[in-house]
């Protein structure tokens, strides 16, 4: 069978579209009558029992959405990976808003001024605080970890290349 030719561009005076308002399923009968037994029912089998007869919406395709364009779609500033000298002083107000009892000036502040998500941008930084607390095995290997940082060269491979340029000619 064919689906019927349903013209979505044509719209009522009240600006729906009159295949919305006609079915009981898309214009939301059968939802508000699923609290009333009888009439939930009788709507049902009122419905069109061959799906080819029921009204068929189109798809809209939503736009593609670009990463560079997802900066745009927030209106608040994302958090920093770093403390600096400015995310001490919002620190500082959020504190004495906690404080002073205001929780939600300062819900709506960290909103507009997140903190930053940390005091260094290095994952490997450890402040010597938590060093001198972590335990004496612990602080050996964080040291030979240190120690074992190797050098690159990146004139070696150059190096090896012209080497065997010599050998082979």
């Amino acid at each position: 069978m064919l689906e019927p030719k349903v013209d979505f561009d044509v719209l009522n005076d009240d600006g729906l579209d009159p295949v919305i308002i006609n079915d009981r399923e898309l214009n939301g009968e059968i939802n508000k009558a699923s609290t009333q037994g009888a009439k939930f029912s009788l709507l049902l089998a009122m419905l069109e029992q061959n799906h080819l007869h029921r009204p068929v919406l189109q798809e809209v395709p939503e736009p593609e959405l670009n990463i560079a364009d997802a900066a745009f779609l927030h209106h608040y500033r994302s958090s920093t990976l770093k403390a600096d000298v400015e995310s001490w002083a919002y620190i500082n107000s959020t504190s004495q808003m906690i404080n002073s009892g205001h929780i939600q000036d300062a819900h709506l502040w960290l909103a507009m001024h997140p903190e930053p998500l940390s005091q260094h941008n290095d994952p490997l930084h450890l402040s010597e605080e938590i060093l001198a607390n972590c335990s004496y095995p612990t602080q050996n290997r964080l040291q030979q970890n240190k120690e074992k940082i190797l050098k690159v060269d990146e004139t070696g491979l150059y190096n090896i290349l012209q080497e065997m340029e010599v050998t082979a000619a």
